[in-house]
């Protein structure tokens, strides 16, 4: 019973032909963000492979060119951990691409072992999953604003729920926490991101929404020691979903045009169906202080757009 339920996801309910939209998806050369660029591919869009790696993006843009015979692909470097590579990537896209329909962020990273600190001052997933994030839809939201159906899709997941924000610690300074409370909490983030978002944008048309993958079979734990991932992908195997699988809602929120200026701006998604959020995710004024303190922290200026 508990492998079928693990194993219970859904299919994207829409078959919405996305050509003449362009789409950008982060941490996009493997695992879940890989399929999502297939399908993009497969309903004819304009697919922009991120990844911090030169080398795989390009790789994982031809084996997308390969398997979906759909050659509007191309690859850009894009390094969440370096607000330049940030900066720098998002110049490239608003200097090359005449417009960007649909942003996907996706990548993410779990840490092990003892605290790591960018180059930035953060926490190394915080500024992976989180600030990195924030910082790419600040410098791209004027370019998304001018497509006719704007859409952003942060991917988050189940774990938001045992995360916290602690606004003195995002460099953990303060006191040292596991990997995955970390993790946790940089979820939780990305989910009061999407509804702060959705509250300042949504009336000018963006479609934003968050969502979990459900337990995926992908390489994110390429940072532990050997032996644990050895003995996590034989749990995974059992357990966790495919990355096809993990991709479905993902594509949904990507692609439904009837989710723009609905009820569901803003909300949580877990297999193609909202999810409502714990009440202390929904915390407007948690939600405002992050925001204030992520464009401090990150050089963004939402007060233009």
């Amino acid at each position: 019973m508990l492998f079928l339920y693990m194993h219970k996801t859904a299919r994207c309910p829409v078959d919405q032909d996305m050509h003449g939209r362009t789409v950008v998806i982060t941490g996009s050369n493997s695992g879940i963000g890989l399929e999502v660029a297939k399908e993009m591919a497969r309903r004819r869009a304009r697919v922009i492979v991120a990844s911090r790696s030169k080398e795989r993006a390009e790789e994982a843009a031809l084996e997308v060119i390969r398997e979906t015979k759909w050659s509007n692909v191309r690859s850009v470097k894009l390094d969440l951990s370096q607000f330049k590579s940030v900066r720098d990537c998002a110049n490239n896209l608003i200097n090359t691409e005449s417009h960007i329909d649909v942003l996907i962020n996706n990548a993410a990273y779990v840490s092990c072992g003892d605290t790591q600190l960018t180059e930035d001052g953060l926490e190394i997933q915080y500024q992976t999953n989180f600030f990195g994030h924030f910082l790419l839809t600040c410098l791209l939201l004027p370019r998304l604003l001018k497509s006719d159906c704007p859409r952003i899709v942060n991917v988050s997941s189940v774990l938001y729920k045992l995360g916290r924000i602690d606004f003195d610690n995002f460099d953990q300074s303060q006191y040292r926490e596991l990997a995955m409370q970390t993790y946790s909490n940089t979820k939780l983030a990305i989910v009061m991101m999407t509804r702060e978002l959705a509250c300042r944008y949504g009336s000018r048309g963006l479609g934003i929404f968050s969502c979990t993958p459900g337990t995926c079979s992908t390489n994110i734990a390429r940072n532990f020691p050997w032996y644990v991932r050895h003995t996590l992908g034989r749990i995974s195997n059992f357990f966790s979903r495919s990355p096809i699988e993990g991709a479905q809602t993902i594509v949904y929120l990507a692609v439904d045009p009837k989710l723009s200026n609905s009820p569901y701006n803003g909300q949580y998604f877990v297999d193609c169906e909202m999810e409502p959020l714990l009440a202390f995710a929904k915390d407007r004024a948690v939600s405002a202080k992050l925001f204030a303190v992520s464009e401090r922290l990150t050089g963004a200026d939402f007060s233009g757009i």
